[in-house]
């Protein structure tokens, strides 16, 4: 009975956000966490020139209206940084999952996308416009661009059990011996993480709409597994394959590499002789 009542109860219709509902600004914290973000994977030199020209970091955040099924409470926001003409888009998952009896729901807002805006958006009215001291802003990155935080063993375990289901994008065959893989730290607002598996020369990235340590969402296995080889799946633009995403830029690709072994977790493993699976033992992550 107490099952069947779970489950009435997550298959009601949820109640559509208001305006009264609306989310307040974000906090300085949570901005900081998201400019650490950019700095790892998006900023250059050029935009943090920007900023440091103004002297100020500006920051304009505004709720976001999408269309979602009935029993979709999730949240979405958009935070647009003028100076470094980056929008970036988070969402907050709420939502029922039928098959297990519960709600997936994230903690706060996650990054789904980062896109460039070289024009800024024409209603800036709906926006709430913050401010923050450049130096201020600076410090923190400077204070914690080393900052790392790793998958543990339970997180570990369900990504090599995610990659072992990927086909491989080439038909090399698996370097016998040890294997060398990096795996990127996570970020505390996005739900990708990115490993390089060096022996094989890949790329992986994982993805998810919920927390990755979320273990309802894994027996899904609706997390995200993408491989790029970085001999073939590499562009200098993604014009010349027409914006597909089986491919990434050598820009994206060098940040990547350089975020997975100069930051990462370094793992060595030895796979079975007559497996071609990734990751393919069990063994227990060791620190760099």
């Amino acid at each position: 009975m107490k099952r069947c009542l779970l489950a009435l109860a997550l298959l009601a219709p949820v109640r559509p956000a208001s305006a009264a509902d609306a989310d307040p600004p974000f906090t300085k914290e949570f901005i900081y966490l998201v400019c650490r973000h950019l700095y790892r994977w998006e900023m250059d030199e050029t935009t943090a020139q920007r900023v440091g020209q103004a002297g100020k970091l500006v920051v304009w955040t505004r709720n976001l209206e999408m269309k979602l099924d009935d029993h979709d409470a999730s949240r979405y926001r958009e935070i647009y940084f003028p100076q470094l003409q980056l929008a970036v888009t988070l969402k907050k998952a709420d939502y029922a999952v039928p098959e297990l009896g519960q709600r997936v729901r994230n903690r706060d807002y996650r990054v789904q996308k980062v896109e460039r805006e070289e024009q800024a958006p024409a209603n800036a009215a709906a926006y709430t416009r913050q401010e923050f001291k450049y130096q201020d802003v600076t410090d923190y990155l400077f204070r914690t661009r080393a900052q790392r935080d790793y998958p543990d063993q339970a997180l570990f375990e369900r990504l090599r059990a995610a990659l072992r289901s990927v086909q491989s994008p080439d038909d090399k065959p698996l370097v016998a011996g040890p294997q060398t893989v990096y795996i990127a730290p996570l970020s505390p607002v996005s739900n990708r993480l990115w490993v390089f598996w060096e022996t094989r020369g890949w790329l992986i990235k994982f993805s998810s709409d919920a927390d990755l340590d979320n273990p309802a969402y894994w027996e899904l296995e609706k997390v995200g597994v993408r491989v790029y080889d970085l001999a073939t799946h590499v562009v200098v633009s993604l014009d010349e394959v027409q914006g597909s995403h089986a491919y990434i830029t050598r820009d994206w690709a060098a940040r990547a590499v350089f975020n997975c072994i100069v930051f990462g977790q370094r793992l060595e493993l030895t796979p079975p002789a007559d497996s071609r699976a990734p990751l393919g033992v069990k063994e227990k992550p060791a620190q760099k």
